[in-house]
């Protein structure tokens, strides 16, 4: 069975009524009943848009992931590393295309999206 679930966590800040995001955001799917896949991230707190950017960062990290699944968990049992390398290394490329198309749609630098990435699968 397959699933995946997201977080987003949202607090209430010192009197304002309004919630407001506190910048992380994640996602975790299990695959095939043999891999857990996940993904965190949190948004620098002076970047102005630093939740976009974990956000991006999470869905196309999660996206690239989950097309590897079964090669993935192959290369875990066969303890072929050179696999799993280089689908971090496109984990990493496409999470900067997803943070720079962010910055794009938003008129902004892409500084201003700075956040934290965890990828993780077990």
């Amino acid at each position: 069975m397959n699933w995946i679930t997201a977080v987003d966590y949202r607090g209430r800040l010192g009197r304002q009524a309004a919630a407001r995001s506190l910048r992380a955001f994640g996602k975790v799917a299990h695959h095939s009943g043999e891999l857990v896949i996940g993904a965190v991230s949190d948004g620098r707190p002076t970047a102005p848009f630093g939740s976009q950017g974990a956000r991006a960062a999470v869905n196309a990290a999660m996206e690239v992931m989950l097309a590897h699944a079964m090669p993935l968990g192959s290369a875990a049992v066969d303890e072929d590393f050179d696999r799993a390398s280089r689908m971090m290394r496109e984990v990493l490329d496409e999470v900067a295309r997803a943070v720079n198309r962010e910055a794009v749609n938003q008129v902004a630098s892409v500084p201003m999206f700075d956040a934290t990435l965890v990828a993780f699968l077990a």
